[in-house]
C-alpha cells in the first residue's frame, strides 16, 4: 500500500468513526429522554397509588367507625329489649296508659 492510500484509508476510518459516534450520541439522547419520560410516568404513578392508598385508608377507617356505632346501637337496643322483657306486665300496661286488665282487643267488646 502506498502512502496517499494509507492517508486515505485513515481519512475514510476516521469519518466512518465520526459518523457511528453522532449514531450513538444521538441514540444516547434518545434513550435519555425515554428513560426520562419513564421516570415521570413511575413518578405519576406512585403518585396516583399513594392517593388511591389513602382514600382507601380513609373510606376502610370510615367503615369501621360506622360499624363500631351499629354494633354500639346494637348493643343497646338489645339491653332495651332485655329490660323490656323484665318488666311486668301491668308495668307495661300502666306506662302504655291503659288500665291494668283492661281489654284492648276487638274480639272482646261488645258488637
Amino acid at each position: 500500500m502506498q502512502l496517499p492510500e494509507s492517508r486515505a484509508a485513515v481519512a475514510e476510518a476516521r469519518a466512518e468513526t465520526a459518523g457511528v459516534r453522532e449514531e450513538l450520541t444521538a441514540e444516547r439522547h434518545r434513550h435519555e429522554r425515554d428513560v426520562g419520560r419513564l421516570r415521570e410516568d413511575l413518578t405519576q404513578t406512585r403518585r396516583q397509588a399513594a392517593e388511591q392508598a389513602t382514600a382507601a385508608a380513609v373510606a376502610l377507617a370510615r367503615t369501621e367507625a360506622e360499624r363500631d356505632a351499629a354494633r354500639r346501637e346494637a348493643e343497646t337496643t338489645r339491653a332495651e329489649l332485655a329490660a323490656i322483657r323484665q318488666e311486668p306486665a301491668h308495668r307495661l300496661a300502666e306506662a302504655a296508659g291503659e288500665e291494668p286488665g283492661s281489654a284492648t282487643d276487638d274480639t272482646e267488646r261488645p258488637s
